[in-house]
Parts: C-alpha cells; structure tokens; sequence
C-alpha cells in the first residue's frame, strides 16, 4: 500500500474531490437497521478524540485546548501549536457565530493524530456555508483566510444539514505561499 493509500484510508479521502458536497445518498435499510450513507470526506474510522458541545461562545476555548493537549502530546513546537490553534479557534468561532443565527444547536471537533500529521473537523448541522454578506455582526472575515495560511489542506464542504471545516496539518505547517 502506497503512503497515499495509506493516508487515504486513514483520513477517509481528505483531500480529494473539490468539496464541493457531502451528502450524496439516503440512508439505506440493512436488516431493519438504518445505516447512514458516508460522506464524502468523511471516514468510518472513529476519530482519536471527539468532542461534541453546544455553540456557544464558552466552548471555543475547550476545543482550543483539546488541540492543543494532542499537540503537546505529539511533540510539535510551540509555533506549530499556536499555528494549530488558531486554525482550530476560527473554524470553532464559525460553528459558533454563523451555524445557528436564529436558534440553537451543537457543533462537534474531531481529530485524527498521527506523529507526522494532524486532521482536525469541526462539523456543525446548521444553515450551511454561504457567500458573505458584509453586516456589522458579521465580524472581519479572517477566519477562512486564516485557515487557509495555516493548515496544508483545508476542506469546506455544506450539503445536506452538515457543515465540515476539514484541515490537514503537519508539524511547521503554515503555507510559505499564503
């Protein structure tokens, strides 16, 4: 098996495909019991940590620290951690500021640790990702761009109810491009 396939079986496809979409089927009945369809992107491999909360304000930091502890634990400079983290936050800050503008709802943070890679989802079932409108509660939108300079991949997919941030990190990751 090439590192290739070796990653994509690992991270479930990250980084394939344009993102554009995530759903593409219905759950199936198999023997009375519904599966859901996988989607795109997203793996059947249970994530190393998961952390499911509600999106509020608060809950930022926990998810913050939580990256920070695997990253402490995988053993990356303190740049990558602080990089890492302020990657994770905006994808956290988004859930939190943009998934449910006239409700409540929870969002959740998965990460997949390997001691030379890091994937980190954030996925929220809100109203979706959608072009920005400037408003004054809309805040300056850095939180994309940011993401973008720091993680070697990120992934932007909303379809179906579901909203997933996917970024692929190495150690020293931020992009000499960006």
């Amino acid at each position: 098996m090439s590192q290739a396939d070796g990653d994509n079986a690992r991270f479930g496809g990250f980084g394939h495909g344009n993102g554009s979409g995530m759903a593409r089927g219905e759950d199936a009945a198999r023997g009375g019991a519904h599966v859901a369809t996988l989607l795109p992107g997203m793996t059947l491999e249970r994530a190393d940590v998961e952390l499911a909360m509600p999106a509020e304000p608060d809950s930022v930091a926990l998810a913050r620290q939580m990256v920070r502890g695997i990253i402490d634990r995988l053993g990356w400079s303190d740049e990558s951690r602080t990089d890492i983290s302020i990657a994770v936050t905006e994808a956290c800050t988004n859930a939190v500021l943009h998934a449910y503008p006239d409700s409540t709802g929870d969002y959740e943070v998965f990460a997949w640790a390997e001691p030379d890679k890091l994937v980190v989802a954030v996925r929220d079932h809100g109203q979706g990702i959608s072009p920005r409108v400037p408003s004054p509660s809309a805040g300056l939108g850095l939180g994309m761009p940011l993401m973008l300079a720091i993680a070697d991949e990120v992934n932007f997919t909303s379809e179906g109810g579901v909203t997933e941030v996917r970024m692929r990190f190495t150690p020293g990751s931020r992009r000499e491009d960006a």
